[in-house]
């Protein structure tokens, strides 16, 4: 599944709502435009149960790019 979010820690609550409402979830959900930039530490609300995630912050404004990866499936990075 994909979604360009527009800020995912404006919209956290709304993607959790949208999940719930699915009667079987994706296993991987590709988020862009996270907006999540590499100094974000205080942003530490964007865990979804069931699911680990990888990001890739942005320097810009806009930008980002973030996966969500359901628990058990095993991938490896490059």
């Amino acid at each position: 599944m994909h979604l360009n979010i527009s800020s995912l820690p404006y919209h956290i609550d709304d993607l959790r709502i949208l999940l719930d409402s699915f009667l079987v979830l994706p296993d991987i959900i590709g988020i862009t435009e996270s907006n999540l930039h590499p100094c974000d530490s205080q942003i530490t609300n964007k865990d979804l149960e069931g699911f680990s995630y990888v990001h890739t912050p942005t320097e810009a404004k806009k930008g980002g790019a973030l996966l969500y990866i359901k628990t058990g499936i095993n991938y490896k990075l490059n």
